[in-house]
């Protein structure tokens, strides 16, 4: 965007201040060539409030804000520019330094809709202004729409006809939300708790469904984004076939997939009820013992106590005390172990 250039936009919920917490907000992009003086005024008839931050990332760090113009918020407040009424917000900076810039155009109260106009003075013909902003695609905006390489985002460059006057056509660039799946463990048994977590979605918006191997998967009720467009479910895996197996989660109506191994003998990964995680030592089990560092507690498992037995579960990656009646060999956790006894001795250490 080139000096004296305009921008209308919208606040609306699916672009939430991530940075200020203060309700809806647009970011914009600035890149300085040289050294300028700059002006940003923001017009809108909801009480606004305006950033400028450092660098190309929206969680840059203030450099100057401003709410009501007329108040100075800090020093590259406008004061009292002709056109804004009480409530719009302006900055201007002398001699900001080349480099990148975003600013956010928010809203003073909470949750705030409404429309607004921003225009950005004193840029140059070198400086370069680019929208992220994630939103709808209007049906009458004329453009071109081009998908990213996961089906899950990308890009609108829409070109607007010359107003106000005649300026100059404004050139945006909308970025669509990319999703991205994480998975608590890569190989998991029929049955395990697997956590999915999920970055990048839309803010706001409810998973729909989770399927692995073309199996629902029951998630234990609603599961909704939050402002950054984060998630986090556990659900347990249903049965399904053995070896790689693709996992589809819906998330305010896209679709991302990541990929499962399931495996029989593969360890648990999530925690097992110590009942059953020792059957395979039978009557040889006297006793397990383990170590809390959370609570820095010891808690122990007697199969002749269970009542009064404060060990309840058995997870991976842990130490534990096993005392058997006898040396033996059992498969525990699908591993196949051996315990034994040295001179009545019969104390052994196992990491599930």
């Amino acid at each position: 965007m080139t000096a004296d250039e305009t921008v209308d936009g919208t606040w609306a919920s699916g672009c939430q201040s991530s940075v200020s917490g203060r309700g809806y907000a647009r970011y914009y992009g600035i890149t300085l060539a040289q050294e300028s003086t700059v002006t940003i005024a923001l017009e809108s008839d909801v009480d606004t409030y305006l950033y400028l931050r450092s660098g190309d990332a929206r969680a840059g760090t203030a450099l100057h804000e401003n709410d009501d113009h007329g108040t100075l918020v800090n020093t590259a407040a406008c004061g009292n520019p002709t056109g804004l009424s009480s409530t719009d917000s302006c900055i201007t900076v002398s001699s900001l330094a080349a480099g990148s810039y975003t600013i956010e155009a928010t809203t003073y109260n909470p949750a705030t809709a409404g429309s607004f106009t921003l225009t950005i003075n004193g840029l140059g013909q070198a400086a370069t202004v680019t929208s992220t902003n994630p939103s709808s695609i209007e049906a009458e905006e004329a453009g071109r729409f081009t998908p990213g390489g996961n089906g899950l985002g990308g890009t609108v460059s829409t070109e607007r006809e010359p107003d106000r006057g005649g300026k100059n056509n404004v050139v945006e660039e909308w970025v669509a939300p990319q999703g991205a799946l994480a998975f608590s463990a890569s190989t998991v048994k029929l049955g395990d708790v697997l956590t999915i977590t999920g970055a990048g979605f839309a803010s706001y918006v409810p998973l729909q469904s989770v399927g692995i191997a073309g199996i629902g998967a029951p998630t234990g009720g609603r599961v909704f984004t939050d402002h950054e467009g984060n998630f986090s479910v556990d659900l347990t895996v249903p049965t399904v076939g053995e070896g790689n197996q693709t996992v589809e989660v819906i998330v305010g109506g896209e679709t991302a997939t990541g990929y499962l191994v399931i495996d029989s003998n593969a360890v648990a990964n999530s925690p097992v009820p110590v009942g059953p995680a020792m059957a395979g030592l039978g009557s040889k089990l006297v006793v397990v013992w383990h170590y809390d560092s959370g609570t820095k507690a010891w808690r122990f498992y007697d199969p002749s106590l269970t009542d009064n037995s404060n060990l309840m579960e058995m997870v991976a990656g842990e130490v534990y005390l096993v005392q058997v009646g006898k040396a033996t060999t059992a498969s525990l956790n699908n591993r196949t172990r051996t315990l034994t006894c040295y001179q009545g001795n019969c104390w052994n250490i196992i990491v599930w």
